[in-house]
C-alpha cells in the first residue's frame, strides 16, 4: 500500500493533469482518479491537500470538489444512490 504522503501526491499530480488543457491527459486523469477513488485513504488524502495552503488554489479547490462528491456517492450505506466503496470507519472519524 501506498503512504499517505505518496498518495498526495499521486492524486495531486492526477489533478493537475485534469486542470490542463490537453484532452488526453484530462482523460488520462480521470481514469487514474476512479482506480484512486477505491482507495481507503482516497478521501483523507483529498481533505489534506484541500485544506493545504503552500498547494495551487486551483488544485485545493478541485480537490475540494472531489471530496463533495466522493461523500455524497460513498459516505455510508443507508444513503440513497450509494456506491462502493464505503468510506471506512476509521476516515470517518
Amino acid at each position: 500500500m501506498e503512504s499517505s504522503s505518496d498518495l498526495r501526491s499521486m492524486i495531486e499530480q492526477t489533478l493537475t493533469m485534469i486542470i490542463t488543457p490537453d484532452q488526453q491527459l484530462i482523460e488520462k486523469g480521470q481514469t487514474q482518479l476512479q482506480a484512486l477513488e477505491l482507495l481507503d485513504t482516497y478521501a483523507l488524502a483529498l481533505t489534506e491537500i484541500s485544506i493545504d495552503n503552500k498547494r495551487d488554489i486551483s488544485i485545493r479547490q478541485l480537490a475540494g470538489v472531489l471530496l463533495r462528491k466522493y461523500v455524497s456517492k460513498h459516505w455510508t450505506k443507508d444513503i440513497e444512490n450509494f456506491i462502493e466503496p464505503e468510506v471506512p470507519e476509521q476516515v470517518c472519524r
